[in-house]
Order: C-alpha cells, then sequence, then structure tokens
C-alpha cells in the first residue's frame, strides 16, 4: 500500500488524472515499453533501464534527474484558466496546509498538485 500511496502523491497527481485513470495507464504502458528493459549487459548482468515520459504520460522525453533550465520563456499551450481532464491548469503554489483555495478560482479546477517533474505546480482537476 505505501508503494502505491506514493506512486501517486509523488507521480500521478500532477498528471491531471484520476487515480484509477493513472494506474491503468501506467500499467499499460509498463506492458508497452517493458521490452526495451529487457536487456543484459555481456556479463548477464540487467541493464540499466529508464524509459521518461512527459507528464501527461502520453509522450516519451529524454529522462533528465535534475530540472533543466528553460532556453527562454515559451508559450505553453496547454496551461488555460481552466484545468481540463489529463491536462496541467494554471501554474499554483503548492502548500500541504491548503491545496485548494487557490484553484478554485478557475473553471473545473479543484486543487492544486505537488508535482517534482519540473519544480512547478498546476491546478488539476483530479480529486484527491
Amino acid at each position: 500500500e505505501h508503494f502505491w500511496n506514493h506512486e501517486w502523491s509523488k507521480h500521478g497527481t500532477c498528471t491531471g488524472m484520476d487515480q484509477e485513470t493513472y494506474f491503468s495507464t501506467a500499467l499499460a504502458l509498463r506492458v508497452k515499453y517493458v521490452h526495451f528493459c529487457n536487456k543484459t549487459e555481456n556479463d548477464g548482468q540487467q541493464q540499466s533501464c529508464e524509459i521518461c515520459l512527459n507528464p501527461t504520460l502520453d509522450k516519451q522525453v529524454e529522462c533528465s534527474h535534475s530540472p533543466s533550465p528553460s532556453p527562454s520563456p515559451s508559450p505553453n499551450t496547454n496551461v488555460t484558466n481552466v484545468c481540463r481532464s489529463h491536462q496541467r491548469g494554471p501554474e499554483c503554489s503548492y502548500s500541504p496546509e491548503d491545496v485548494y483555495s487557490e484553484c478554485q478560482k478557475y473553471l473545473d479546477c479543484v486543487r492544486c498538485a505537488h508535482s517534482e517533474h519540473d519544480g512547478k505546480h498546476y491546478c488539476t482537476s483530479a480529486h484527491l
């Protein structure tokens, strides 16, 4: 149970998906990509394997373990003043004490989702 709670709180909440959709999508992606990770080195050891996806899990991206600087501000076409299923809403200031009030001023947004993908947080329509 700790594993599933961790995966949801650290990775799932920023997708804009509800829990069932997030885990169904994640498990389907595992099936889709698992064959990339079943390779061994010449010495018989399992190779390290990483497959990275964007926060909404619909596009493979280059893996990065640290925030990369943006070249210059560019418009983000996914961010609007509304929340839509499976999309990021407006950027917000995450506070574990109050995840609701800031985002409720936007149409269909219910809370600010904690995100560690790019250091920013976004409103979402997904309930906890």
